[in-house]
């Protein structure tokens, strides 16, 4: 099994990258090599979806429907053992032969396996760790809980009580708690929804690689005719402030953009390559250390 390699091969950094651009949802790229007659994994479930792209060899799939429907990221098959190992014993729903150039897809939660057949099989899997309601309900939650911690009632200590927790103690506090999360919920805008999820998407794929020593020394060197571009991969977004300065929001730390600068950075933004003297040296400098520009030449496409 060769995992990680949406992170460490150039063709597949770029693919996942561009799918995961397309689909809205992170993706990962992980290689699995079978033995002649042997299989990978018994029969099991993903909590997210799955690309299987056969590559080499051929390998016998069994595909059978789920136990546990649209699990999440922390509902692993594991938690349903018996019913998977139960339904593995039943008569698969699809069972075939995938060859080299054929692609599968699999919802999560759908039960399978796969075996090698006559020879060393093969395949790249892209998992697409999909967005959920429950990643929305996640922010409400967590902002909700901020916002009626503003309450002073809320933090305020429970009553001394040498018998422990018990109903008719507790039941006032319990309905204060209650009504205060319930009008901090109401109080949240979907905008705020938004943008937390935005800010969370952002950390989930990473910016092209960069060689850290090798940037630094392209820096210093700069001259004036270089061309410059963003570098690759960062979800760039710039973002307008009332005062005519921006904020470019990526993968990276946010860039505080003064206002004469704002033209310059549209054009970046809009995958222009610019001459550092038209970015101006010493703001290409700030940039490139900042790990945001690099020379184009070298950019990673």
């Amino acid at each position: 099994m060769l995992q990680g390699l949406h992170r460490t091969w150039g063709p597949l950094i770029d693919f996942t990258q561009q799918l995961a651009q397309e689909l809205g949802h992170p993706v990962q790229a992980n290689a699995y090599v079978t033995p002649s007659q042997s299989t990978g994994f018994t029969d099991h479930y993903d909590v997210h979806d799955v690309f299987v792209l056969q590559m080499a060899g051929e390998k016998q799939w069994r595909v059978r429907p789920p136990v546990h429907r649209s699990p999440l990221r922390d509902q692993p098959w594991t938690e349903h053992r018996t019913e998977v190992e139960e339904a593995g014993r039943r008569d698969p729903e699809r069972e075939f032969t995938l060859r080299p150039g054929d692609v599968l897809y699999l919802p999560r939660g759908w039960i399978h396996s796969a075996t090698a057949l006559g020879g060393v099989s093969t395949h790249l899997t892209l998992g697409v760790h999909v967005w959920t309601r429950r990643h929305v309900a996640d922010e409400l939650v967590s902002m909700a809980l901020a916002r009626a911690s503003l309450d002073e009632r809320v933090r305020d200590s429970l009553a001394v009580s040498p018998s422990g927790f018990d109903h008719e103690t507790i039941a006032p506090d319990i309905d204060l708690v209650r009504a205060a999360l319930v009008r901090a919920l109401d109080e949240i805008e979907p905008s705020a929804v938004v943008d937390a999820l935005e800010a969370r998407a952002r950390g989930t794929q990473r910016a092209a690689p960069l060689g850290p020593l090798a940037q630094v020394a392209a820096a210093e060197s700069l001259r004036p005719e270089a061309e410059l571009r963003l570098r690759s991969h960062v979800a760039p977004r710039l973002v307008a402030c009332d005062d005519g300065s921006a904020t470019l929001r990526s993968r990276l730390p946010d860039f505080a953009v003064e206002p004469h600068d704002v033209g310059t950075f549209v054009a970046l933004v809009d995958g222009g390559i610019l001459r550092a003297d038209m970015v101006g040296i010493d703001l290409a400098r700030r940039l490139m250390l900042a790990g945001l520009l690099v020379v184009a030449a070298e950019a990673v496409s």
